[in-house]
């Protein structure tokens, strides 16, 4: 993120903080100087992250996970209740590992997404299913000329999740999907749980959230 310092811009870091506040570093992060007088930490501390912290909190998502389902949860599992096919249990016990270490929320990107919001909520509580579910992501016309693209080439999902952000200005994020059609410039937010056959814990055909996955999904939500 950049901030002003002596009047010019200053790259420096700006994290939130479990409890929502902001911490930052870089080493002109808390030194602002305007005129011939200079601001310290007490300056950021009284004055200029209070503001901010309400802002952020006000205005921002802390931490979201663009989840989808089949080929990440639902992964060769033979049980079934109201809702469809029961989730693998050790992918599920995964997104909870996610949660517990990042206090990410999630929004469904899966096109389970199309039984509704409401039908995901009631899911994932009947289910007791980890995390929170607070949306999910729009679903986009095609372009025209669309249908002579490939899958990975229509980029849909990646779309999809880019309309989310546009419209909810989010700290962080990561997207968990089997399949790789997303933008250019969210591939390094992307954990990809298919043809991973180099885990020793997948299924299937290298499919569902491994242990391996689950690791990178938390370094990417906690840089």
């Amino acid at each position: 993120m950049v901030i002003w310092s002596s009047g010019h811009y200053s790259h420096s870091s700006i994290s939130k903080l479990e409890d929502g506040s902001i911490q930052s570093s870089g080493s002109n992060a808390c030194n602002v100087d305007v005129d011939d007088g200079s601001y310290d930490m007490n300056y950021w501390s009284n004055i200029i992250a209070p503001s901010f912290n309400e802002w952020v909190k006000k205005y921002m998502h802390s931490k979201i996970i663009f989840l989808d389902i089949d080929g990440v949860l639902n992964v060769h599992y033979p049980e079934h209740d109201d809702y469809g096919r029961l989730f693998h249990p050790q992918f599920v016990e995964n997104l909870k590992r996610i949660i517990d270490e990042t206090s990410a929320e999630i929004v469904i990107s899966s096109s389970w997404k199309h039984s509704g919001l409401d039908n995901m909520k009631d899911m994932w509580i009947d289910r007791r299913l980890p995390g929170k579910v607070i949306d999910i992501t729009p679903t986009l016309k095609r372009n025209k000329g669309d249908e002579y693209l490939t899958f990975s080439e229509r980029k849909e999902r990646g779309n999809e999740i880019q309309n989310w952000l546009d419209k909810n200005p989010t700290v962080s994020y990561v997207i968990i999907d089997d399949d790789n059609d997303m933008l250019e410039d969210q591939m390094e937010f992307f954990v990809q749980t298919s043809e991973n056959f180099d885990h020793s814990d997948y299924e299937d055909a290298g499919y569902g959230l491994t242990t391996e996955c689950t690791n990178d999904v938390i370094k990417i939500l906690n840089i």
